[in-house]
């Protein structure tokens, strides 16, 4: 790991601040939650991405005091973009670029999947006030984008995203976002053209919630945390009704919860939790290239 994001500020693997490396999702937002607590608290708030000759691409979203509306709407208000050399400073790094705005909306999270290229990357964001998607492409010459995508999308039904969370199976075909209430929305994911399609909803259930959900290392299975954290769900991809392929894998024995992170980690504590279910692992994206037709 060659720097370290938190709480609006940039470290690196010796935890000394980058230059220029503090301040980072200013706002009162950031006022507030740094100030108090230490944490920027918003789940999922930041991924990087890396660029030529170490230099990386760091996105991360501003959340809004007091936002508008019901549960928190907009609780995430902008996509931003920093960008990082960390052959600066003699080796220290530097944040050379800061909180360039993307993008102003509702927002529910944002990740990014690798294009079917094999070089550049998409940057997908859902609306989270419309059945709208916003995708970027990050390439070496810059970010390109917004455009949109206007397809249905079962989670802003609810709107209480605050405890959200999106991401990107390892294989890169598929997209999911997931709602504590409103459940899953799970997409086949198109690496050439950054499209969504196909769309599964797997229905939430308000009085057995969870905030977290992650693909199976080989792309097959969906695993949903339900009841009130104490069980782990998995849905088939594969199978003919993916809704009725659900089964109970793990269970909290009461002892230590159960955490995911982006891009198909999932760390279970075999104290924690009696299971069959599979650890997965972390990736980068798909290491594949695809032939794109125009």
């Amino acid at each position: 790991m060659h720097f370290i994001p938190t709480c609006g500020t940039v470290k690196n693997r010796e935890h000394e601040t980058l230059y220029n490396g503090e301040g980072l999702s200013l706002g009162p937002f950031h006022d507030f939650y740094c100030g108090t607590s230490g944490t920027y608290n918003l789940i999922q708030g930041v991924f990087a991405l890396p660029g030529a000759d170490q230099t990386y691409d760091l996105f991360h979203l501003r959340g809004l005091m007091d936002p508008p509306g019901p549960n928190f709407i907009c609780w995430r208000g902008a996509l931003l973009h920093s960008r990082i050399d960390m052959n600066a400073q003699q080796g220290k790094g530097e944040v050379v670029l800061k909180d360039s705005v993307l993008l102003e909306t509702c927002l529910q999270t944002a990740c990014a999947n690798r294009h079917a290229n094999g070089r550049d990357w998409w940057i997908l964001a859902a609306d989270n006030t419309d059945n709208r998607f916003y995708r970027f492409l990050s390439t070496p010459d810059g970010i390109e984008g917004p455009w949109i995508q206007d397809i249905d999308n079962p989670t802003t039904q609810d709107t209480f995203f605050y405890l959200g969370w999106s991401e990107f199976s390892p294989d890169g075909e598929y997209f999911l976002v997931y709602d504590v209430h409103s459940g899953a929305a799970v997409y086949a994911f198109d690496r050439c053209t950054g499209l969504l399609s196909s769309l599964w909803h797997l229905p939430g259930d308000p009085d057995s919630y969870g905030w977290s959900a992650a693909f199976s290392p080989d792309s097959r299975f969906v695993y949903i945390v339900k009841d009130q954290f104490a069980s782990i769900r998995q849905f088939d991809l594969h199978a003919a009704d993916i809704t009725a392929s659900q089964t109970t894998v793990a269970v909290w024995d009461s002892f230590l919860p159960t955490c995911f992170e982006p891009m198909g980690q999932q760390y279970r504590r075999s104290s924690a939790f009696s299971s069959t279910a599979p650890t997965a692992s972390f990736t980068t994206g798909p290491a594949t290239r695809n032939t794109c037709t125009s």
